[in-house]
């Protein structure tokens, strides 16, 4: 596979920015009434598309797209065939298969890369092509997809023993907070970086204090999926604890979550909702129960603002994610009303060619519409329909095929 390096910074993020946008797009899509043989239509549609564009995409250094996007695409190929041995439409190579080799590829980099504080970026918040850079993402999802393998008995060793090796990597950048961010870093200035970096952005970073150390979206990703790796394949884990206090310093006074959890005042932020929906779905995750007061307020703020979980920031398909699963894993009463609100919008982006396009409306300043990368250059474009149209395959297939990973509400405490 050929290997795309992007010369300059990727990411230089300070939050709450000035210069961050007003991205409301006002948005209004037509919807496509989600019949039994809409959804089956539409699933069949988008998991070919990715079975024709998936594996061909080039591998971008520096961004953690493309392995990211596997993980999902897996997860979404398993729950389609229901444990079944999975081949692509044309009876092809099993993409299952494909997957699970691709991401032990990625992992067995991550773990080369680590090795040398050298490959990391000296500070949060820096991507540069040449570090090791928003790892957490994309073996967070590893974990899920290698833990949905294991639970259905597909070559259970093998994804057994890529959960080790993703347990150790997660483990190792927990940070002193509890949660996670992008990634470790060096904190070690290196030259060749940092005179790329244009002088506006590093005096917002010097002003402003700096990127956090952690973020409630990564950790959204990362605390489930060491939940269900401990709690559901037995693989021994450490941390939970310290992240389940992580998100009950995090929880705002209405239910809501912040960007970061130093964000004491953005009860009214409206890129809020899919962050708490990742908080309710990791807490389950790890065994926290549905009476515990942090998931009981998270769980009404959500309920009261459903329609904002198609308006996250950073990535708003990455926060419809994070709403269906919350919902699926809350039971019926939740799922049927997200279902509801957002199968028909989800069909209604289909493409002839069975990409699925972006849901968000853009009621939000802040939101962050994934089609708005689209019209960069082609390979960015093609990896950005893959990424959205692995999301809501996942997503429709969600309504008949929970995935053996989702957690199970419970009214007692489990096991840390």
């Amino acid at each position: 596979m050929s290997r795309v390096s992007i010369v300059s910074i990727l990411v230089v993020v300070l939050v709450g920015s000035l210069l961050q946008a007003d991205t409301r797009h006002d948005k209004k899509r037509p919807e496509v009434p989600a019949t039994p043989e809409a959804r089956q239509k539409g699933i069949r549609a988008g998991l070919a598309y990715l079975d024709k564009t998936l594996f061909s995409l080039p591998d971008m250094q520096g961004t953690p797209r493309e392995p990211f996007t596997y993980g999902v695409a897996g997860i979404a190929w398993l729950l389609a065939q229901d444990g079944q041995r999975v081949t692509g439409p044309a009876g092809g190579a099993d993409p299952v298969r494909r997957v699970q080799k691709r991401l032990e590829s990625y992992i067995s980099e991550v773990e080369h890369r680590l090795k040398d504080p050298a490959n990391l970026p000296s500070i949060h918040g820096m991507a540069d092509s040449s570090k090791l850079v928003q790892y957490t993402w994309p073996i967070a999802m590893a974990g899920l997809f290698f833990s949905e393998m294991k639970l259905r008995g597909i070559r259970a060793d093998e994804a057994g023993r890529a959960l080790t090796r993703i347990e150790a990597i997660l483990a190792d950048c927990q940070e002193a907070n509890g949660g996670w961010g992008h990634g470790r870093v060096s904190g070690k200035e290196d030259p060749r970086t940092e005179a790329r970096i244009p002088k506006e952005f590093r005096k917002m970073m010097k002003a402003g204090g700096g990127y956090p150390a952690t973020l409630l979206s990564s950790t959204n990703c990362v605390a489930p999926a060491l939940g269900v790796m401990k709690l559901r394949c037995g693989v021994p884990t450490k941390g939970l604890d310290r992240a389940r206090e992580y998100y009950g310093a995090a929880e705002l006074g209405n239910g809501n979550f912040p960007y970061d959890p130093s964000q004491r005042s953005a009860d009214a932020d409206t890129t809020g909702p899919p962050r708490a929906a990742g908080a309710i779905f990791a807490l389950l995750a790890m065994g926290v129960p549905t009476t515990d007061p942090v998931v009981s307020k998270a769980r009404e703020y959500v309920a009261e603002n459903m329609e904002y979980l198609s308006e996250g920031h950073g990535s708003a398909t990455y926060g419809l994610l994070m709403g269906a699963l919350a919902c699926r894993a809350l039971g019926e009463r939740e799922w049927k009303a997200f279902d509801g609100m957002y199968a028909p919008r989800i069909l209604g982006t289909q493409d002839k060619d069975g990409a699925f396009g972006c849901v968000c409306e853009g009621k939000s300043f802040g939101t962050s519409c994934d089609e708005d990368h689209l019209e960069m250059m082609g390979f960015f474009a093609d990896g950005q329909k893959a990424y959205i149209t692995a999301i809501q395959t996942v997503i429709l297939l969600l309504d008949r095929t929970p995935p053996r990973f989702t957690p199970t509400p419970s009214k007692t405490t489990r096991t840390r």
